[in-house]
This record gives C-alpha cells, sequence and structure tokens, in this order.
C-alpha cells in the first residue's frame, strides 16, 4: 500500500471516527432533550381530550342543575301533576340538549319518569347500567341523603360510553328533603368525539377497557396502566406517537381508555436541529481533511513519492545517484541527502565487492584451465615421445651402406645386380625398406594429427579463458547452446568425475551480452559441482536443459547435491549469502544482478536439503527495461 494511500485512508478514518463521536454527542444532546420535551407535550395533548371531556360533563351537570330547579320537572314526581307536566319532557328537547336519556326518581329511587333517545344503533338495546325500573335504593344515581354530594361523571354502558349527572329535585316545602332526582345522560359518540377532536385538534378515541382488553395491539398497553402507569405512549413511526391513559367512572373504577395519536412536531424539529448540525459537522470535518489532506500531501506525500520515483529510477540506471537529493531546507531534504551519500558508498562497495568476486571466480576458473591445460600438454609430451621413437627406430645404416656400395660400383652395378648374390638382394632390401619407412611415417602421421588436436584444444581452453576476462559491455546475437558448451568446457574441462547429462536443448539465439551471460553459466554450472558435499558421495551429475518460453528462453542447471532449506531460497540471491566456509557470498548475487541487466531473471527451488536444486536463468528473445536483482 502505497504512502498516499495511507494517508488518505487514515484521515478518513479520522474523519469517519469524528463523524459517529460527532453523532454520538448529538444522539445524547439534541435527540435525548427533544425526545424529553416531546414526552411533555404529548402528555400535554393526551390531557386535552380527558380535559374537554371532563368539561362536558361539568356543562351537562349544570344543564341537569339547571333543570332540576324547573318546577315542572320536579313536580312530575307528584301524581296529580305527572300528566301536566308531561310536556317538559320529550324527545325534542333531549335531541336539543344532546342527550341521550333522562329520567325523573322519586325520593325512595323509583323511576317515576323515563325518556330516552338512544344513539343510532342502539334502539332496541336497553341499559343495565341505568335500570329504567329500579325499586327503592338500588338505582345508582338515586340522591342519597347520607351523600347529598351531586353525581356526575362517566359511566360505561351498553350504548358505550356515557357522561351522566344526577342532581336533587327541590323539596316542595322548606326545610323538606329533596323530592327525587333527576338524571340526565349524554352518549359519547362519534359525533361528540369529532367535535372534541376539532376543539382539542387531537386525533383520540375513547373505548371501555372490555374492547381494549380483546385488542391484541391495546393488550399490552393496557396492562401497564392497569399495573400503575398514569400514561403509556408508543412510537408508531417517526411522524406519529401513540399515547394512552385510564379514565375512572362514577364509581372510582377504571373503565375507559383514552388513546390518541400525537403528531411528533417535536421530534421532528429535533431531526431537523440533529440534522443541520451534523451536516454542518461533518462539512467542517471534511473542510479540515481537505486543509490537512493538502497540507501532507505537498509538505511529505508528494516529496517522499518524488524520491521514490528517483530511486526507482536510479535503481533502473536511467538517473544518477545525484538526482535523488531532494531541493528542501526541511528533514526529507537531509534523509535524501543522507540516503544518496549512503547509496553512493553502498554502490561504491558493491561494485568493489563484484569485481573482488569475479577476479575471484577468474582466478578459480583459471587454475581450472591450467590443470585442463597440464594435462593436455601431458598428453602432447607423451605423443612427442612417441614420434620421436617411431622416427629413431627408423634404421638409415643399411641405406647408407647400400649408397656408398652402389656409388663404389659405378657402371659395374649392373653386373653387381645380376651376378653378385647380394645384388641380386638389393630390390627386395628396398622393397622391405620402402614399407618399413612407409608405416613408421604413417605411425608418425597419427600422432602428429592427435598432437595438433591437443594443441589445438589448448588454444580452446586459453580462448574460453579469454572470453571470461573479456569486459563486455555490448550486444550481440548470442548462440545459447554454443555458450553453455563453452560455460562447461570452462567449468568442468575434462573432469571425469561429473556426468553431464543434457536435457533437451533447442537451439535459440538470443541478442545479448555474452560475456555476462557465459559468467552466469559458468558460475551455475561450478556452483552445481561443488553442491555436493565430498567426493566420495557416489556419482556427481548435473544435469542442463535449453528451453523456450513464451516470454523467451529458459537455461536450466540441476544437481542431486545438498539442496536447499526453504527458508533460503528468500535470501540465496541476498548480498553476502553463503553456505561455503570459505566464501564470500558474492557470486550468486552478483550472477543475479547480471542476469536482470540482461532483462532477465534468475530464480532457485529446491526440494528440500539432500535433494539438489534447480536454478533456472530466463531471457528475453527480445530483451525489455533491465531488473536489478533476481525474483
Amino acid at each position: 500500500m502505497s504512502i498516499k494511500t495511507r494517508v488518505s485512508l487514515t484521515l478518513f478514518g479520522i474523519v469517519l471516527l469524528l463523524t459517529y463521536l460527532q453523532s454520538t454527542v448529538l444522539e445524547h444532546a439534541i435527540t435525548g432533550s427533544f425526545e424529553e420535551l416531546e414526552l411533555e407535550l404529548a402528555r400535554s395533548d393526551l390531557r386535552l381530550p380527558e380535559d374537554a371531556l371532563e368539561h362536558e360533563v361539568r356543562h351537562l351537570a349544570a344543564t341537569a342543575a339547571n333543570w332540576a330547579r324547573r318546577e315542572a320537572i320536579a313536580s312530575i314526581v307528584d301524581a296529580n301533576d305527572r300528566a301536566r307536566s308531561s310536556d317538559e319532557l320529550t324527545i325534542e328537547a333531549l335531541r336539543q340538549n344532546d342527550l341521550a336519556l333522562v329520567q325523573v326518581l322519586d325520593a325512595q329511587g323509583r323511576v317515576v319518569r323515563s325518556l330516552r333517545a338512544a344513539p343510532v344503533g342502539f334502539g332496541d338495546v336497553s341499559l343495565e347500567a341505568i335500570p329504567e325500573s329500579a325499586q327503592g335504593r338500588s338505582h345508582p344515581l338515586a340522591f342519597d341523603p347520607r351523600r347529598p354530594r351531586p353525581i356526575e361523571g362517566f359511566l360505561l354502558s351498553e350504548w358505550g360510553p356515557l357522561m351522566v349527572s344526577a342532581r336533587p329535585l327541590p323539596a316542595a316545602e322548606p326545610g323538606a328533603s329533596p323530592r327525587g332526582t333527576l338524571v340526565l345522560a349524554r352518549a359519547i359518540d362519534g359525533d361528540v368525539i369529532a367535535q372534541m377532536r376539532l376543539q382539542t385538534n387531537v386525533n383520540f378515541s375513547l373505548v371501555g377497557i372490555d374492547r381494549a382488553s380483546a385488542d391484541p395491539q391495546l393488550e399490552a398497553t393496557l396492562a401497564l396502566l392497569q399495573a400503575g402507569e398514569d400514561a403509556v405512549f408508543d412510537s408508531l413511526s417517526n411522524e406519529e406517537l401513540s399515547g394512552s391513559t385510564l379514565m375512572r367512572d362514577i364509581h372510582g373504577q377504571d373503565v375507559l381508555l383514552l388513546s390518541a395519536l400525537i403528531p411528533r412536531n417535536v421530534s421532528a424539529h429535533g431531526v431537523y436541529a440533529f440534522d443541520v448540525a451534523f451536516l454542518l459537522g461533518f462539512a467542517g470535518q471534511l473542510l479540515v481533511l481537505l486543509i490537512l489532506y493538502v497540507v501532507l500531501h505537498r509538505g511529505v506525500v508528494r516529496p517522499l513519492l518524488s524520491f521514490s520515483r528517483r530511486v526507482v529510477k536510479v535503481r533502473e540506471g536511467t538517473a544518477q545517484a545525484d538526482a535523488l537529493a531532494l531541493d528542501r531546507s526541511d528533514e526529507l531534504g537531509d534523509l535524501s541527502r543522507e540516503f544518496t551519500s549512503l547509496y553512493t558508498r553502498q554502490q561504491d562497495f558493491q561494485r568493489q565487492a563484484i569485481e573482488a568476486s569475479r577476479r575471484a571466480g577468474m582466478s578459480e576458473v583459471a587454475t581450472n584451465v591450467l590443470h585442463n591445460v597440464g594435462n593436455m600438454l601431458n598428453s602432447v609430451n607423451v605423443s612427442a615421445d612417441v614420434i620421436r621413437g617411431k622416427v629413431a627406430r627408423i634404421s638409415t645404416e643399411d641405406l647408407t651402406s647400400l649408397a656408398s656400395r652402389i656409388s663404389a660400383l659405378g657402371d659395374d652395378l649392373p653386373r653387381w645386380i645380376q651376378s653378385d648374390p647380394g645384388g641380386s638382394q638389393m630390390p627386395n632390401f628396398l622393397r622391405v625398406l620402402a614399407a618399413e619407412m612407409e608405416s613408421a611415417r604413417d605411425s608418425a602421421e597419427i600422432e602428429c594429427v592427435a598432437l595438433c588436436e591437443q594443441i589445438a584444444e589448448i588454444g580452446a581452453l586459453i580462448f574460453d579463458q579469454q572470453q571470461l576476462a573479456e569486459p563486455g559491455g555490448f550486444e550481440e546475437q548470442v548462440d545459447l547452446v554454443e555458450r553453455t558448451r563453452t560455460a562447461l568446457r570452462i567449468a568442468i574441462g575434462e573432469d571425469g568425475d561429473v556426468e553431464v547429462r543434457r536435457g533437451h536443448w533447442e537451439p535459440l539465439a538470443a541478442r545479448s551480452d555474452g560475456h555476462k551471460l557465459l559468467q552466469i553459466l559458468v558460475h551455475l554450472i561450478r556452483n552445481a559441482v561443488e553442491s555436493y558435499p565430498d567426493t566420495e558421495c557416489g556419482q556427481r551429475w548435473i544435469e542442463i536443459t535449453i528451453s523456450h518460453t513464451p516470454t523467451g528462453a529458459r537455461i536450466a542447471v540441476s544437481d542431486g547435491g545438498c539442496g536447499i532449506e526453504h527458508e533460503r531460497l528468500r535470501t540465496i540471491f541476498q548480498h553476502g549469502f553463503t553456505t561455503k566456509p570459505d566464501g564470500l557470498g558474492f557470486g550468486l548475487h552478483s550472477a543475479a544482478n547480471a542476469a536482470g541487466e540482461l532483462h532477465g531473471r534468475l530464480c532457485a527451488s529446491s526440494p528440500g536439503v539432500g535433494l539438489g536444486s534447480t536454478f533456472v536463468l530466463e531471457l528475453p528473445l527480445d530483451p525489455g527495461p533491465a531488473t536489478s536483482l533476481a525474483a
């Protein structure tokens, strides 16, 4: 992950954390306060229909008190005046005053007169809560002299909830007991509820607890109210709140459930205030984030990215080490200058180490070449001795004696050949002598050919050593098979203890630095030969394959030697890494760097310790940008 991405993610994380903290604080400071205020206002709104109902009860009580003072109504209890007073109580009078029931009771609580205008749908339903033929004091609204307090309030009936009021009828004579009781009842029907909704601006309903307990949605609310809660509020949505409370009847029992739907105006304002505060805070944090990002990007990230790009260019060889220094007077400038100095010293040391490694390797190769040349010189000496012996065995004394005799005979030579027994053997002698000399010549010629071949091999070894010692540095068309053979001759020579197994050798040519390629191959082959712990471990072998890959050429050098630990495979190409007691750790590192300079890479694999290893050199047939180290 780049430092730019890391800084961006860090700043973004800080903003998220601050946003979360801001949201939490605002939720507790604003939302909590608004919720408490909303509950208080909801309680006030819930009391509005309750107060309106009680106001209607008081209005009904005033009507009852007014009617009770009418002599025409009070005299109904007098049997002599019932017919005359019946015109005061009519259905029309009930409807004009929105009354559902009027009863006149005598002093004993008997119903003297009852007139009703039942709500719509309840015309045939009788009332048990307010009996129309009660006897004695059993009527629930009859005036009791022992409790002269007027009765007013609510009563749950078969017609639904009723507002009722009972007033004593005045006595016929001063100081006497009241003549009876006037009972008025008003049904709390849909019209009354609708009218009160308009008055209170609260959407509420009023039902008996018997119906409420049968409703699963109201059952839990009713249970809380009956457990002692004065009001219960439930959040129906973000826009609406439900509030419920119980109302008592004239007997002091909770019989009515008042439920109201209350708009969450306060919460809406709270949410709006929360959103505004949150957006302002978030915008401020984004502004701070932008400022921090710009400052960090210009002051830290951009210089570091520039420094990183310069390091890459220097590593790739497209820029000099002096380009690493940043023209700054702060800590980053000091860091870049110190890094430039360290990099320059490290490069100098690495060049010296690589040169020392190359010279050490060349010295070892030269020693090996001299050893092979010495072996071949021994063969040359043997061939020369054989030739000298062959020549020495050719006898010239008989030929010299024959030549002297022929010279002495002069013109008598024909006679001597014909008549003298010795002269007659001269042709046979010459034939035998010629055959011996021809045989000696053929043998000497064979030895001379072998001698020339050995001298040519010595010349080839010296030429290979000269190639290895060349400075290189230029690209040419390189035959990979021929270059591998040359590396084998330099690294192994005539060593008969090493079996060279040729795998698949595909004829390939690449445009590359042949000198560096030869150095890499010689080192890999020598490394494979030296991987065997001792010469008594059995037959030593190495296997070399040359093959074509989709990206170029592949040269693999395998051995059955000591192998490599899995953990060391990641560090085997690092500078200073070595497994040899007298090694300096330059060989594989310099070979890997050389492979990178050839636009390729060098990698190693091993099944484990004691199971051998394989080093693979990959080269592009069409070279691209160079890499610095092996993969």
